[in-house]
């Protein structure tokens, strides 16, 4: 679905500050994903999956973030401060869809999994502060998203998330849903945005979130 392009920008904090080659980014990239099963040992995290689902090669991450930035209402310079910030503190690190996103079919549910280093935004203490901060995002993307009006808490792996659903309406027909959900672990905003346009999706992607786990 290359709606998820734009929406995963959501995830961008409305900051330009960044780490040149980021120490703490290299640690949490030593991850793996084999076979449905996705182990990230800085975090101490494992993501089971239908091994079926079309994984997103490392390659496609970094293109799928670059084009949401492409899109933005913003002077080049600032289009390339914000890919900055991607490329030295925000890591795409797991992207699947339950088929082939360039084939097109009639519904294609997506689990993402991203973090972002906020060790260099001192105001960001909290996942409701990154929430809130991220959404200004959306006033520089003309599209019509409406957000519900409350953040939820969402226990994920013995974690606690604060989640946030948002809509899209694409068509009359077609409106794209999606939930966020954020924890700050380890000095990093840690989210799993989960895109789809049925319960029936939804009900697939919340399979995914229940054999997710964290060691304590």
């Amino acid at each position: 679905m290359k709606l998820i392009y734009f929406l995963l920008l959501f995830l961008l904090l409305n900051n330009t500050a960044y780490s040149q080659n980021n120490p703490r980014l290299k640690k949490i990239n030593k991850d793996k994903d084999k076979n449905g099963k996705y182990v990230n040992p800085f975090l101490g995290l494992t993501i089971k999956y239908n091994p079926s689902w079309h994984t997103r090669s490392k390659k496609e991450r970094k293109k799928m973030m670059s084009r949401g930035i492409s899109i933005l209402k913003t002077s080049k310079r600032e289009k390339e401060a914000y890919q900055q910030v991607i490329d030295n503190n925000v890591s795409t690190l797991l992207v699947i869809h339950k088929s082939d996103p360039e084939i097109p079919v009639k519904s294609n549910p997506s689990f993402s999994f991203i973090v972002e280093d906020i060790s260099l935004h001192p105001n960001i203490e909290t996942a409701t502060d990154y929430l809130d901060a991220s959404k200004a995002l959306f006033a520089q993307v003309d599209l019509p998203y409406t957000f519900d009006d409350e953040y939820q808490t969402v226990k994920v792996g013995g974690k606690e998330f604060v989640g946030m659903n948002l809509e899209l309406r694409v068509t009359e027909e077609i409106v794209v849903h999606q939930m966020y959900m954020t924890a700050i672990i380890e000095g990093f905003a840690v989210n799993f945005v989960l895109t789809y346009l049925n319960e029936p999706d939804k009900l697939e992607l919340f399979k995914i979130l229940k054999n997710t786990s964290f060691k304590d």
